[in-house]
């Protein structure tokens, strides 16, 4: 990948950046097929299906051959899988359900190198870095390395400013359906109660200059979240935009016909 292409650059870039999740299709040409689509990055989902992390390896590889960035979205805030999917070679990790700050530092301790934490070397990956010193190795991997938060239940909303001002902090990652179910309001986005808790969450990554992502089934929603402020734009996954564009195709083949 070249320079411009790592996550890294893209939180330091506060233009738009547009995404897609993958939830199901971990096939070989789907990095080639999101590239020529124009993503920006990819969003690999770990919380909320089967996926393990030799499948996860895999797919990393698919998309790293067509120079597309990958943030792995891992099930728990386990410093061993933080550190497993740094491990297999993603370029940012995705975190659930992160409450404290005392959270968020045990995670980019799992997440990073000496001096900056406390990961486990692991050899190949560093390989990516070439015959350098191991020293220089883990500098250049904790460099390239970006954490996002995903802010999903009051305490969380209550704490995003002290988390959004932790330097190991790069994105905060609104996760709007389970944050919604956590205000009593599941799956009502446009209500006051989830407004104000999104504000706050807008607010703080705004005040410590943090870049803020969310994702969203519309390329409407894409457009009203970036006029919220939002910069790191996921624009549906895999599994319900094939269904959705089958549903569309086939429901007009079938009025056609009759």
């Amino acid at each position: 990948m070249s320079e411009q292409r790592t996550l890294k650059a893209m939180v330091s870039d506060p233009g738009p950046k547009i995404g897609h999740m993958l939830f199901e299709f971990m096939t070989p040409n789907v990095g080639y097929g999101l590239s020529s689509a124009g993503a920006d990055f990819v969003v690999i989902d770990m919380e909320h299906n089967g996926l393990g992390f030799e499948t996860l390896a895999t797919t990393i590889r698919y998309l790293h051959a067509a120079a597309l960035p990958v943030i792995a979205r891992i099930a728990t805030r386990s410093p061993a899988d933080v550190s497993r999917a740094c491990d297999v070679g993603a370029d940012g990790i995705m975190v659930p359900m992160v409450s404290s700050v005392g959270e968020v530092e045990r995670i980019a301790a799992a997440m990073k190198y000496y001096p900056e934490g406390r990961r486990g070397v692991a050899l190949p990956p560093l390989a990516r870095y070439g015959p350098i010193p191991m020293i220089d190795a883990f500098a250049e991997a904790n460099r390239r390395l970006a954490l996002f938060i995903q802010i999903e239940n009051t305490d969380g909303v209550e704490n995003a400013d002290a988390i959004a001002a932790l330097d190991s902090v790069d994105c905060l990652w609104t996760g709007h359906a389970d944050l919604s179910c956590a205000l009593g309001v599941p799956g009502d986005f446009q209500c006051e109660t989830f407004r104000q808790a999104e504000a706050k969450i807008i607010a703080a990554a705004k005040s410590k200059g943090k870049s803020l992502g969310r994702l969203t089934l519309s390329v409407e929603g894409c457009v009203e979240l970036s006029r919220l402020g939002y910069d790191f734009l996921v624009y549906g996954n895999d599994l319900k935009l094939w269904t959705a564009a089958l549903t569309d195709g086939i429901g007009s083949i079938r009025t056609t016909l009759n």
